[in-house]
């Protein structure tokens, strides 16, 4: 409906009016596009001029939060490039996958973390859909219920994103650079702690209820009990820690540089971008940076029958993550465990402080190894499509899409002696690089027609087949001479080798129905049905 302003009155009667502009808005569906008003599923679209323009975000999962109804956004971690989940209209499945599928200019891609890791329990984390620089997109629509996504199959049982990149336009080229910068904080204020003598205030209190309650002593001997653990637990400092200051920085911060270039000619158009991004995180090993690449071209023959495009995207990022969760390297974790005011940093020398109880836990001082442990990946991703289209006859177009989705993600563990983790292997190595390749082929048949003016019929039969394989390798050492050398070839003992290999095919022929009479009633139907092979070795 349209938008209106009417002046407040004590009898106020607002009769609302179709926005024609809006119903015939045309948005991208499954293996086509629909008028908004003739669309019978349920999708909601984001249009990058209004939502994206300049917004300055690292992912576009970020602004779909709050941009379209039904649709969750979460994130397990604060550190740059961690991956995100997403839902639309909740979870659909307890055991299965809750991901929804994502389409990038009618190809399917893979989503969600690629993260590796040979370290048991590691929290490591890449979201692989931050290789789509948000500024290239032009619009996205969010496809809900079974109606809408059916034709995708069961993959899109979580529902599926359809993202559409910018092409050029016909006329003067156009060239843009964008730049921004910013600081990132705490999402929500952390949780505050006590400070020295509070935590000695504390501690005196528990021991001498524990020995009040569960030792039986006497008000002397509890008060007494209490003071001697006190001092052991909680000692009296001239100058209390501060570990938060020490493990963390002030703020973490973020920049972007990016150029755009488009346009084109009756026939003929383009658009070409290159985007740089640094983000870094709250703490110092905590970062992501990376280059991002984007050229789509377009071209049609003079009677407009044929037409024919190329989409290349590239892009590479690195990241480096700290441990999360429970591991002692957790620099939020241990600050709400044992890192208490009362504990030294650092000794009288300026050695960093190891006595009790930090030795007695089998931990290292968290600020000397803060930044001595690598958890990184290196990701480069290439997503190449050619697709081509003619028309037979009016209105039946035979198209052909090819694409290629190639995913190289090196992950590498390094733990050097120096280090608590290393000093128990004399230093440690673990390399994991991880490929995926993804081959997609798609071959629809497209007949749209009106009879008598009337009757609007679109009909389409499509064969679909989707190819990926997925294999790495995985090899670790120990025992190192010294830090400066981490590469495998260095190590006295090679600990493990392993490798693994997956395959997993999908043939699937679809077609789809829609008919609507004058505009004011409509049919829709959907067909599909697959085939699939999958192998695994590892």
């Amino acid at each position: 409906m349209a938008t209106q302003e009417v002046a407040i009155k004590a009898n106020l009667q607002i009769f609302l009016k179709a926005d024609a502009e809006v119903l015939d808005e045309v948005m991208v569906v499954a293996y086509g596009t629909a008028k908004k008003a003739s669309f019978t599923g349920a999708a909601s679209t984001i249009s990058a001029k209004k939502i994206l323009k300049d917004i300055p975000i690292n992912s576009f999962e970020e602004v779909l939060q709050g941009s379209a109804p039904g649709v969750t956004v979460n994130s397990n971690s604060g550190q740059p490039g961690a991956a995100l989940s997403i839902r639309l209209r909740g979870t659909g499945s307890m055991n299965a996958g809750n991901e929804p599928l994502y389409v990038i200019d009618g190809i399917p891609v893979v989503s969600g973390d690629v993260a590796v890791s040979g370290v048991s329990g590691d929290t490591k984390s890449f979201n692989i859909m931050s290789s789509l620089n948000p500024s290239d997109i032009e619009n996205i629509t969010i496809l809900k219920d079974a109606a809408a996504a059916s034709l995708y199959g069961s993959r899109a049982a979580n529902g599926v994103v359809l993202i559409t990149t910018k092409k050029g336009q016909e006329g003067k080229t156009t060239i843009s650079f964008k730049a921004n910068w910013g600081i990132t904080d705490w999402a929500t204020k952390n949780r505050e702690t006590v400070n020295g003598d509070q935590q000695r205030e504390l501690t005196y209190e528990a021991f001498y209820n524990e020995g009040i309650l569960y030792k039986d002593y006497d008000e002397v001997q509890a008060k007494q009990y209490a003071q001697q653990n006190v001092d052991v637990w909680a000692p009296k400092l001239d100058r209390y820690s501060d570990w938060e200051s020490a493990l963390f920085k002030s703020n973490g911060s973020m920049e972007n540089y990016e150029f755009a270039a488009q346009g084109g000619n009756e026939n003929t158009n383009f658009y070409a971008s290159l985007a740089y991004k640094n983000e870094k995180g709250m703490v110092e090993s905590s970062w992501m940076k990376g280059f991002f690449g984007r050229a789509n071209v377009s071209h049609k023959s003079n009677d407009g029958k044929i037409k024919m495009g190329v989409n290349i995207s590239m892009s590479k990022q690195s990241s480096s993550q700290v441990s999360e969760g429970y591991a002692y390297a957790n620099p939020y974790f241990v600050t709400r465990w044992y890192a208490i005011p009362n504990i030294p940093i650092y000794n009288e020398d300026g050695s960093f402080y190891e006595g009790f109880p930090i030795a007695n836990l089998g931990v290292a001082n968290p600020v000397k190894d803060m930044n001595l442990d690598k958890s990184l990946s290196s990701v480069f991703r290439s997503s190449n499509s050619l697709w081509a289209s003619y028309e037979i006859i009016k209105g039946l177009i035979l198209k052909q899409t090819l694409s290629y989705d190639y995913i190289m993600n090196e992950a590498t563990t390094h733990w050097p002696k120096a280090s608590h983790n290393g000093n128990l292997h004399q230093g440690l190595m673990i390399k994991i690089p991880y490929q995926n390749h993804n081959i997609y082929s798609s071959t629809v048949l497209n007949y749209i027609t009106t009879i008598n003016e009337k009757h609007n019929v679109d009909v389409l039969i499509g064969w679909d087949v989707d190819d990926k394989k997925e294999t790495y390798v995985e090899a670790v050492g120990k025992g190192y001479s010294t830090d400066l050398l981490p590469e495998l070839e260095n190590s006295s003992t090679p600990m493990t080798a392993s490798s693994g290999y997956s395959r997993d095919r999908l043939l699937s022929v679809l077609s789809r129905f829609n008919y609507d009479y004058a505009g004011k009633y409509y049919i829709s139907a959907n067909y599909r049905r697959d085939g699939s092979f999958s192998l695994r070795d590892k």
